[in-house]
């Protein structure tokens, strides 16, 4: 009987990352079922009261992750723009000016 290794959260966005992914790629990554239901369950520990200081640890690990993915599709969606569209959009706003 083999076990199975859990990535954990940060694990999972570093691989996402080393296999050099496209835009939609980033936009579309979602962190495991496995993930999420510990993230949930620290949460509401977190209310409860009832956190370790190693569950707390990893719940700020947790929320330091969300924080850098939010980053990551925000600057993917940034770059997401097509080059012609951007300088069509330059060309415009000089127009109004001139």
């Amino acid at each position: 009987m083999s076990t199975v290794k859990r990535l954990s959260p940060i694990e999972e966005m570093a691989d996402l990352l080393a296999r050099r992914p496209t835009v939609e790629e980033i936009l579309a990554f979602r962190l495991s079922d496995g993930a999420l239901d510990r993230a949930r369950e620290l949460l509401a520990k977190s209310k409860d009261e009832t956190l370790t200081a190693d569950e707390g640890h990893e719940l700020d690990r947790m929320i330091v992750l969300d924080d850098i993915i939010g980053l990551i599709r925000a600057r993917a969606l940034e770059n997401q723009t097509p080059p012609r569209m951007a300088i069509r959009t330059r060309h415009m706003a000089h127009e109004r000016v001139g």
